[in-house]
């Protein structure tokens, strides 16, 4: 069984109204689910806002916010390395896990040109980094 990368997936998750938390939902699965595909096999999107959503909405009493965040980092740093989809600088929570990704030495992968453009950079990451381990 050949390596499967952890790629942790940054993006946005709150917003002002139910409709845009659950646009930001839809938009960090399907980058999952693009970035899975894309990697045919080898790279295992690690999503944590379906999930936390789901839950959420069926949680009798709302926890804080660092109940999640403090889940999530726990989830990211066994991750191989971390995927930052759009609208990462307006948000607090994002900017927070790329900071403590750069401070583990988890590398950063923007998503900013294409999906093949970010999987091609993830592989690129790992031949440096299976070299760097064959030396």
């Amino acid at each position: 069984m050949s390596r499967k990368i952890l790629a942790y997936i940054i993006a946005p998750y709150t917003a002002d109204t139910s409709e845009g938390i659950q646009a930001n939902v839809d938009y960090a699965t399907k980058l999952a689910a693009k970035i899975n595909d894309a990697g045919k096999g080898k790279i295992w999107a690690v999503c944590v806002h379906p999930m936390g959503h789901a839950v959420n909405k069926r949680m009798k009493s709302k926890p804080p916010e660092s109940f999640w965040y403090e889940g999530d980092i726990k989830l990211m740093k066994h991750c191989d390395v971390v995927v930052v989809g759009k609208g990462w600088k307006s948000s607090f929570g994002c900017c927070d896990e790329i900071d403590i990704a750069q401070s583990l030495g988890i590398p950063v992968i923007f998503h900013e040109i294409t999906v093949k453009t970010t999987v091609e950079n993830i592989f690129c990451w790992l031949k440096k980094k299976d070299k760097e381990t064959m030396t």
